[in-house]
C-alpha cells in the first residue's frame, strides 16, 4: 500500500531502489539509527529483496525529486496482531527538512485509523536527538529506558502511544 504526504511518497520498495538505498546507508550516520552501515551495493539489494516480502515496509521518496531519502516501517514484534513498532531512517543529507516527521504522522495514521491498532512504538539510542526530537513532535509518550536493549546492547529510549492518544490529538 501507498501513502502520501504533502512532499513525500511512502511506497514499496523496488529492485531499482538499490543504488539510492545503498547511498543513504553507506552513510556511518545511520548508525545513530541502529542500522549497520552498508559496505556493498549487493547488500543494499538483499535487504530490498526481503523488504518486497513484508507489509508495511515502505521506500520514503521526495516527491519532487522522485527520489528515495529513506525508509519506514511498521514491523509486527510478536507482542500482539494489534501491536507494532515503528522505525525510521532518513538520509542525512535530507535530514532536519521535517520528512522523519511527516513520515511517521502518515504512518501513525495508517496504523491507527486503517489497521486498527492499539498500540504504537519506537525507540531511539540515548544520543539519537534527531530522532528524539522527530518522536515528541509526533506526540509519542516516554515510557522508560531499557538498558541493553538495542541490536548492539546499547541502551533504548522507548515511547508509545495509543490508539486513544492518537484518536485525541487528531480531535485537539
Amino acid at each position: 500500500m501507498e501513502l502520501t504526504t504533502k512532499r513525500l511518497l511512502l511506497r514499496p520498495w523496488k529492485e531499482t531502489d538499490a543504488d539510492a538505498l545503498y547511498e543513504i546507508g553507506r552513510d556511518p550516520s545511520v548508525k545513530s539509527a541502529g542500522w549497520e552501515v552498508y559496505t556493498s551495493p549487493e547488500q543494499a539489494a538483499s535487504d530490498i529483496g526481503v523488504w518486497k516480502t513484508l507489509d508495511d515496509t515502505w521506500a520514503v521518496v521526495r516527491r519532487d525529486i522522485d527520489n528515495v531519502v529513506g525508509w519506514i516501517v511498521l514491523e509486527d514484534c510478536g507482542r500482539d496482531e494489534r501491536y507494532r513498532e515503528m522505525e525510521f531512517v532518513i538520509a542525512a543529507g535530507q535530514s532536519g527538512q521535517g520528512f522523519a516527521t511527516e513520515a511517521a504522522i502518515a504512518v501513525l495514521r495508517y496504523a491507527f485509523d486503517v489497521l486498527d491498532m492499539s498500540a504504537v512504538a519506537i525507540c531511539h539510542y540515548p544520543d539519537n536527538h534527531a530522532s528524539r526530537r522527530v518522536i515528541e513532535k509526533c506526540g509519542f509518550t516516554y515510557e522508560g529506558t531499557l538498558r541493553r536493549y538495542s541490536r548492539h546492547l546499547t541502551d533504548s529510549v522507548r515511547y508509545s502511544m495509543l490508539k486513544e492518544e492518537w484518536d485525541a490529538r487528531m480531535l485537539g
